[in-house]
Formats: C-alpha cells, sequence, structure tokens
C-alpha cells in the first residue's frame, strides 16, 4: 500500500510521539542509581548511625578542637606509638561530636565507628559491635569485602550462632590477616563507659582481650569518662591518654571561639569580649552547657537584648531552669512516673509501650513537654545526653543532689522505683501474655500491645533482679514459656 506525503507525516507524528512516552518512562528509571545487593549487610545486621553522627556533627564548631585533631594525626601517622589512643573528657566535653567531625573529615582514615550508649542495650554489645565494624571496614576496604563475599555462604550458616570471640575471629581476625595497608587506619569506640552494665563493661572486655589479634595497621581511638579505668584496662594495645585535664588552655581556648563565633551578632562589638569571659566562666568548658546556651539565644527574637549574666550557672543550672519553665513545684505524678521508666529503661522505649510500663496513658503530654531532653525519634523515646540522666538520678557527677533529692522543686527521678516499676509492668504483662496464648495459641502473634509485650519478654527478669523483687524472679525464671519466649526475641538480659 502507497503512503502519501500527508498520510506519512501523520504516521510519523504518532511514532514520534509514542516514542516521546517511552522516554518518559524510561529516562527516570536510567537515572536511578542502581546498588548492588548488600548481602553483607542482611548477613550482619549492623548498627546504623549515620543519622546519630550528623545530628552531633551540626553542633561542631569550625576552629575548636584543632589539639585533639592534631595529636590524633600524629598517633596515627607514627607506627612506632601504641596502638590504642584513649580520649578523656568528663560529661559535656562534646567527644561524640569530636567522633563525628573525625569521621567526617578523616574518611580515608576511620574505617569504623561505634558509638557506645548507656540505655540502648544493642549498643553495649559487643557481638552487634563486631557485626557493626566488619559491615563498615568492608565498605572502607574493597579487598577486605571480597574475601568476605568469598565464605558468605560460611557467614550465612555461622554468625548467628558463634559466641562473640569466634564472632570476632572468623569475621576480622582471618579475614584481615592477608591485608596489607601503607598507611595506618583506625576504629573509633565513642563513650566506652557507657558500655557499662550490670557492673561489667563485655565491649571493654572484647577490646581488652581480642582486639590486639588485629593487623598492626589497624588503630584503635576509644572515647570515655576519666573516671572508669579504661586506660589500664587496655594496656595490652599500649594506650596512650588524651586527657582534656592536661589541655586545659587549650579546651578554654575552644571555648572562647565558640562564644564569639555565637555572640558576634549578639553583643555590641565593645562589650564582646567581656560577654565571652562572663559565660566562658559559666560554661567551666562544658560543650553542651554552650549547645544550650546557643539554643538559647537562638530563640530571641531581639538579637541584642542578651543579658550575659543571666544565663544559667552551669549545666547544673540550665537542666534546672529548663524544667522549672513547667514544673515549677517539682514534677507531677505522672512525669514522675514517665521519667522513672525512661530512666531505668535498658532500651530506649516504644511510645505504645510507655503507657503500659509507666501507668500514665497520656504519657505523650509529658514527652510533649519534655521534647528537648527526651527526644521520640522513630517512635522510640530516646535520651539526648547522658548527663541528663546523672543529673536527675543524683549519679555522679552530680551526688551531691542526693543531700536535697525530697525537697520541693528538685526533681530527682528515683531508678530503684523505676526499676521496681518496670518489675512490676513487666511481669504483669508477661503473665497476661503467657496467658492469652494458653487459651489462644493462635494469637501468638498478636499480643494487645506488641511494644510492651516485646519489652516485658526481654527485659523483665533484669527489672525484677535490679528491683530485688525475687518471688516475681523466681515465678518467670521457672515458666519454660517465657524462656522460650525470652531467647525468641534475644533479649540482652542475662540470668
Amino acid at each position: 500500500e502507497i503512503i502519501k506525503p500527508g498520510q506519512r507525516k501523520l504516521v510519523l507524528d504518532a511514532q514520534f510521539q509514542e516514542d516521546t512516552k517511552l522516554c518518559d518512562v524510561v529516562a527516570p528509571i536510567k537515572s536511578l542509581d542502581f546498588q548492588p545487593l548488600d548481602h553483607l549487610r542482611e548477613i550482619l545486621n549492623p548498627l546504623d548511625f549515620g543519622e546519630e553522627l550528623e545530628g552531633y556533627g551540626t553542633r561542631f564548631v569550625p576552629g575548636t578542637r584543632q589539639w585533639v585533631f592534631k595529636e590524633i594525626d600524629k598517633w596515627l601517622a607514627d607506627n612506632g606509638t601504641g596502638r590504642c589512643r584513649v580520649l578523656l573528657a568528663g560529661p559535656g566535653f562534646g567527644k561524640t561530636a569530636i567522633v563525628a567531625r573525625l569521621c567526617e573529615s578523616r574518611r580515608d582514615a576511620v574505617v569504623g565507628v561505634h558509638l557506645c550508649r548507656h540505655n540502648h542495650s544493642a549498643k553495649r554489645d559487643p557481638g552487634r559491635m563486631v557485626r557493626t565494624l566488619t559491615h563498615q571496614i568492608a565498605n572502607a576496604i574493597p579487598e577486605y569485602r571480597a574475601a568476605l563475599e568469598h565464605k558468605e555462604a560460611q557467614l550465612a550458616k555461622e554468625v548467628d550462632a558463634l559466641g562473640t570471640t569466634e564472632l570476632f575471629d572468623l569475621l576480622l581476625v582471618q579475614p584481615l590477616r592477608t591485608i596489607r595497608m601503607e598507611c595506618c587506619k583506625m576504629l573509633v569506640i565513642d563513650a566506652l563507659d557507657e558500655a557499662e552494665h550490670d557492673k561489667k563493661n563485655e565491649l571493654l572486655h572484647l577490646i581488652k582481650t581480642d582486639f590486639s589479634r588485629l593487623p598492626k595497621w589497624l588503630k584503635v581511638l576509644v572515647t570515655g569518662r576519666p573516671e572508669v579505668p579504661i586506660t589500664e584496662s587496655l594496656r595490652t594495645l599500649r594506650p596512650t591518654e588524651l586527657d582534656a585535664e592536661g589541655y586545659a588552655e587549650d579546651c578554654e581556648l575552644d571555648v572562647e571561639i565558640f562564644l564569639r563565633h555565637v555572640l558576634k551578632h549578639r553583643v555590641l562589638p565593645e562589650h564582646l569580649e567581656k560577654a565571652v569571659m562572663t559565660v566562658a566562666r559559666k560554661a567551666e568548658r562544658n560543650f553542651l552547657y554552650l549547645y544550650w546556651v546557643r539554643k538559647r539565644l537562638d530563640e530571641k527574637k531581639d538579637t541584642h537584648a542578651i543579658d550575659v549574666e543571666a544565663l544559667p550557672d552551669g549545666l547544673a543550672d540550665e537542666y534546672d531552669r529548663q524544667l522549672s519553665r513547667f514544673y515549677a513545684d517539682g514534677f507531677s505524678d505522672d512525669t514522675s512516673r514517665v521519667l522513672r521508666a525512661i530512666v531505668a529503661a535498658e532500651e530506649p522505649l516504644h511510645v505504645h509501650a510507655l503507657p503500659v510500663l509507666s501507668g500514665v496513658n497520656d504519657s505523650m503530654s509529658v514527652l510533649d513537654i519534655l521534647s528537648l531532653l527526651f527526644p521520640v525519634r522513630d517512635k522510640c523515646v530516646h535520651v539526648f545526653h547522658k548527663s541528663i540522666v546523672d543529673w536527675l538520678t543524683a549519679s555522679p557527677p552530680y551526688e551531691d543532689r542526693m543531700r536535697r533529692a525530697q525537697q520541693k522543686g528538685s526533681y530527682f527521678v528515683n531508678r530503684a522505683e523505676g526499676n521496681r516499676m518496670l518489675a512490676d509492668a513487666c511481669a504483669k504483662n508477661a503473665s497476661l501474655h503467657r496467658s492469652n496464648l494458653a487459651s489462644n495459641p493462635a494469637n501468638l502473634s498478636h499480643p494487645s500491645n506488641p511494644a510492651a509485650t516485646t519489652y516485658a519478654i526481654r527485659w523483665a527478669l533484669h527489672h525484677c533482679s535490679a528491683a530485688g523483687d525475687w518471688e516475681k524472679f523466681e515465678r518467670l525464671a521457672t515458666d519454660l514459656a517465657h524462656i522460650d519466649a525470652r531467647f525468641a526475641a534475644k533479649s540482652g538480659a542475662t540470668l
């Protein structure tokens, strides 16, 4: 059939339109950055610290802590120095912000990082740390990833069944043994003191006993509080201390740099230096205090109406003033119950579990008020900084608060009462779950409150032990159905 010129144009136009539609569909697909399936992630189930590190990184002020980075760079470059460096500093020094900056600015050197957290059982778990570091190193060193992928089938079968030492040997020691590096690399373990639980620190023990088996080109930077004997425990790694107390002048200069950065648009130029010295005196070299100062200033609309003398006198006064804005006469009963649950909990509590465990139905109203100190992320309640819990519970370095713990408006939270409350709630929830299963076995996967039930199964025995309630402990510990459920939930609590 002969197509006339006019008909041909119509056909070509129709074809062009079809091709254009096809391009509109294909182009976005082509633009996608397809990543190969990460089978190692599926096998290892590593922790993800990306969001946490990003958050801490935003608090870092350029130009500060240069003495820290200089010392770390010098240690990393010197093969003759010890394989472990310990950064010791008190609460609020900004250790995690330094770690975040270190990971960002020394990406070629830092091949793995683990953030320990006192109220997060997975982040205190040495096995999870090994898995996490393994995945991070694999992402940084292609030869190491290739060695692991070569035995993926073996890893898939064995990693969940192995103890921590065997896991360390399989995932780190063996595959790293044949890898050579021209320059030293670094693992960073932050807040190692926060890994202590029930007077044991299994992460510290693992580093002490096994990290010396890693290749010499892989060094370890550890951060922690000075009151914890970390350096002595790690003597097999020939650790060298980087103690903030020995760099007092540098710390004071850092505070002044920070304050000039924050106050330069808030104070008249002729008053700037006096204002810097006034706030520096109140800060006592504590960068967490400075974080709250900056937050206070950012909330003020009038940029020049700043009375630096009226700022809180130190971190403890900052916490006291924050709470007095909402609770002039001390905590309400509901607030006390919610806070006791949070400070005694062994992992971040799911917002759906909190009403059951605290006995406060409207616990979200309390969390809305306390959101700066106890933010909700991924539907779980987190602690903004461990010093908040230390201050509320009158723990070191705030133990002097215990003298006025029962006074009106003291904002004291009794952790022991929290353990008793959680022991009762967990035991009751675990027993209720057991009864429901007995009457309706088909309901196994559908408890009335899955978040509360999961927490109760994992931690009921721990809270009964911490509360000294041995009657409940014995009843649960001898209930085979509860023990089975506990192991199925991979409880981090020891019997």
